[in-house]
């Protein structure tokens, strides 16, 4: 058993008789004779997740067998804090098995193993992902689709941002589209500015409720100072002096200008 679990790198095959039910022994139509049928089966030989693991409790240790290094990793638990939570945590593995016509049989779409490392970080990113306990997942979603929203809406015309235009001085589609981090939104793909003018190509609806306070924001720049590509020069500062003034600017140095 030790060395399975060392060595496992997917579902374990094994054989074992099993006897007929109670109720195919005594039932009147197509009833069985009690003898052992074999069957085999692929077995899980994993932790079942009824208590959440800590990735904070993340251990390894490296075995050898046979002249073959292995790593083994351990984690440490804590209860669930609700049911729900729960379920959510062992679905991360569920579901693993489809059928595939062509075998004929069910297959695997990716190990069920977590015994190294990256696996069990695999595992808490799954988890994480699926919980978002401090919201940043569900804050990053609902930017996303607001930039998403202000390339739709400005490309069927429904708002007018005239730097995000592709008039003339405006500078090239990737500049332009970088500046939309300036308002603390993601950068849109040059492809979805592409896609966003077709009904049949887009993915999603403009929220325009969503995006008006940020549009507002945005058209209140025309006339103001819009960096361009020609302005973003290389820093002759380094590093250091650039975190020393910031530093200064944070404590309120008299030496830095407001």
């Amino acid at each position: 058993m030790y060395r399975l679990i060392v060595t496992r790198e997917g579902a374990v095959p094994c054989s074992y008789k099993q006897f007929p039910s109670v109720q195919e022994l005594t039932r009147i139509e197509n009833r069985w004779d009690f003898e052992a049928s074999v069957v085999d089966k692929q077995m899980v030989m994993e932790f079942d997740r009824k208590r959440r693991p800590i990735a904070e409790g993340l251990r390894v240790d490296h075995i050898v067998l046979d002249g073959v290094p292995y790593e083994v990793a351990h984690v440490q638990t804590a209860p669930w804090k609700t049911p729900e939570q729960a379920l959510l945590g062992r679905s991360v593995d569920a579901g693993l098995k489809k059928w595939d016509d062509d075998f004929g049989e069910e297959v695997w779409t990716r190990s069920p193993v977590r015994k190294t490392e990256p696996q069990w970080i695999d595992y808490f990113d799954r988890l994480d992902a699926l919980l978002d306990e401090d919201g940043t997942i569900s804050e990053a979603q609902r930017l996303d689709r607001i930039a998403k929203s202000i390339v739709i809406a400005q490309r069927q015309g429904v708002i007018h941002i005239p730097w995000l235009s592709s008039g003339t001085g405006n500078g090239p589609l990737w500049w332009r589209l970088e500046l939309l981090t300036m308002f603390g939104l993601p950068k849109v793909s040059e492809r979805y500015w592409t896609h966003a003018k077709s009904d049949q190509e887009r993915q999603i609806e403009a929220d325009l409720d969503a995006i008006a306070p940020y549009v507002g924001h945005m058209i209140a720049t025309t006339g103001a100072y819009v960096l361009t590509p020609e302005d973003m020069d290389p820093c002759p500062l380094t590093e250091e002096e650039i975190e020393e003034i910031e530093r200064d600017y944070a404590l309120g140095s008299p030496h830095i200008e407001r």
